[in-house]
């Protein structure tokens, strides 16, 4: 695990909760890593051993990190039942604010599609291909699921980045960080990486044509798509929108 540098501002204990939590969310921390030592984080932060008492406290309710008695503390190993839970409580708690969140998830991204496929440039059109292309790859190679789903959040960042409206593109960077963890277990269905290099680049070309509708009814299909499995695999049943576009089962 590498070394955090000092901290001199802000709120301590929130200031070391979130730099962990971006690390854990984002995979820079492996799953099952064990923390250093309270005093030794004291001293990388540069703070008391206090301020990282309570971090690790607000990490765990979380479900970010787990304390093992007499072992240490450590990144937590995914959970079907975790789901969202490690950056929205509420969200474990009630299954209807998981149906909300996809929900709001299927709209916010179909429209990000739509305006990225109107508003996309040819440099970024090439990013999108890099972006798909190292899934490919990734995937081909047996590589860490963890860097396959980061190319995955990378394309729809990028897409929302492309579409220039920043508060869709913060929208869509809040949902991706809340679905990281939830990524992780769902990569591991049948056929998902296969299944989600396919729908990705369905977005892509639809997005490189410049069809804006195209690019909102591929995006409306792979979010659909999710929406069924997650249904199927974890039991939630979910609100998606009546209209919503029937994936083909795989």
């Amino acid at each position: 695990m590498e070394e955090y540098k000092s901290l001199r501002q802000g709120n301590l204990v929130d200031v070391v909760f979130s730099t962990i939590k971006q690390d854990i969310i984002r995979g820079k921390l492996d799953l099952g890593d064990r923390f250093p030592p309270q005093e030794k984080l004291a001293k990388q932060f540069g703070v008391s051993r206090t301020v990282i008492r309570e971090a690790q406290k607000k990490l765990a309710s979380l479900g970010l990190v787990e304390n093992r008695q007499g072992s240490g503390t450590y990144v937590s190993q995914p959970r079907v039942d975790e789901l969202i839970a490690p950056v929205l409580p509420l969200v474990a708690l009630d299954a209807d604010i998981i149906a909300e969140l996809m929900e709001a998830r299927f709209h916010v991204e179909s429209a990000v599609s739509r305006m990225a496929a109107q508003r996309a440039d040819d440099a970024q059109i090439e990013r999108l291909k890099a972006i798909v292309n190292e899934m490919v790859e990734k995937t081909k190679q047996g590589g860490r699921m963890e860097d396959i789903i980061q190319s995955d959040l990378d394309f729809h960042l990028e897409l929302a980045a492309i579409s220039r409206n920043r508060v869709l593109a913060r929208m869509v960077e809040t949902i991706r960080e809340m679905a990281y963890r939830f990524l992780l277990s769902f990569y591991q269905t049948p056929g998902a990486p296969g299944r989600a290099i396919r729908d990705h680049m369905r977005v892509l070309e639809a997005v490189e044509a410049r069809d804006p509708d195209l690019a909102e009814k591929e995006m409306r299909s792979h979010l659909a798509q999710i929406g069924e499995y997650i249904e199927i695999y974890f039991n939630i049943p979910l609100k998606m929108p009546d209209d919503k576009i029937k994936s083909p089962k795989v």
